[in-house]
């Protein structure tokens, strides 16, 4: 019977993927991007496929459309640029980030009367083809933008390099006024982690509690970096002028190598770790019960990364067909009967 059980929930998992994805547009990439020429300068997770996005930077033949992707970053092949990737054909994203709901953000850049001019954008829903909409804002100095851990949305100016706080359509600030920077995130321990304004060297707060602590200034990274993202195994990957490196070894001062190859058996963060540090959110974390077998907690795993994958693609409810919106109320009737499966399962000590 318990065998019976498991199979049926196997079976209503495929089907409730297969649901989601029917209802998905396929996603389109234009083509591979020569990279010659072109210049990354920052990177983020991509969410809804397995890999990387990337903006890029071209001083010989500017363009606006620069958000592009890679599925595996050691290749350094780059695709794109992503359906509607730009925010308008004045401007370029020089900042990305996500928001709780998993929707894309962007900082863009336009230059008016020689000088820059920064914009905030958000994507319309989870699906990364969706429009672009402005983010109301009182400054046109935010050059870059991260959460702190309590939904309260950062931002850097590009006038005196200081973290203000947004709060209804108004920053807030300077909060803490310290040494200058140009981009923060955190590292693995939350700790505020920030890129000079000045020098572009690598800098950390001295306390988790970033409000009251001032940037360490003697125990700095003095590589000189564009952008930061973890990987798996707890090491930094850099942005750099001469493209993508990797630390040596997962220490806050380790040095930074070409190579980029990661230690399977050493990797411990997972994907949604490493968005959480980089966007300072706290995602949902995929974990295991301890009171349940290793095969019911494949399962339960299994099913929790087809809720994720569904939900990151969920459209305006109040823009659905009646059609769609019945759909959807099936596939949380299918959810609901695989959680009503693995109680039973649970209770019987499986």
């Amino acid at each position: 019977m318990e065998y019976l059980l498991l199979f049926i929930i196997l079976i209503l998992i495929i089907v409730y993927i297969y649901l989601c994805r029917k209802n998905v547009e396929s996603f389109d990439i234009d083509d591979t991007i020569d990279m010659k020429n072109n210049t990354i300068m920052g990177i983020i997770p991509f969410i809804d496929r397995q890999g990387l996005m990337a903006i890029y930077s071209n001083t010989k033949n500017p363009v606006n459309n620069n958000l592009i992707y890679t599925n595996e970053i050691r290749s350094n092949n780059w695709h794109g640029p992503i359906k509607n990737a730009a925010v308008n054909n004045r401007s370029i994203i020089v900042d990305l980030c996500y928001d709780k709901n998993k929707h894309l953000m962007c900082v863009a850049m336009e230059m008016v009367s020689n000088r820059p001019v920064y914009s905030i954008w958000k994507k319309q829903n989870a699906d990364i083809e969706s429009l672009w909409m402005p983010l109301k804002s009182n400054s046109k100095t935010i050059r870059s933008i991260c959460y702190d851990f309590n939904e309260t949305l950062l931002g850097i100016s590009s006038f005196d390099g200081q973290i203000y706080e947004y709060q209804n359509g108004f920053w807030i600030g300077p909060i803490n006024y310290d040494k200058p920077m140009k981009k923060i995130q955190f590292d693995r321990n939350k700790m505020m982690v920030g890129i000079g304004m000045t020098d572009s060297m690598i800098y950390r707060k001295k306390k988790q509690e970033w409000r009251e602590s001032k940037w360490d200034t003697e125990n700095i990274n003095k590589r000189r970096v564009n952008d930061l993202l973890l990987d798996k195994d707890g090491k930094f990957l850099a942005v750099t002028n001469r493209g993508i490196e990797k630390q040596t070894q997962s220490l806050f001062n380790s040095g930074f190598t070409k190579d980029l190859s990661s230690d399977k058996d050493k990797e411990y963060l997972s994907e949604t770790d490493i968005l959480s540090y980089k966007c300072g959110i706290e995602y949902e974390h995929y974990g295991v019960d301890p009171n349940l077998t290793p095969e019911m907690n494949r399962i339960l795993i299994f099913k929790k990364k087809a809720m994720d994958s569904c939900s990151s693609k969920k459209r305006d409810f109040t823009r659905m067909d009646p059609k769609i919106l019945l759909k959807q109320n099936e596939n949380v009737n299918l959810v609901n009967d695989i959680d009503s499966l693995i109680k039973t399962l649970k209770s019987k000590g499986y």
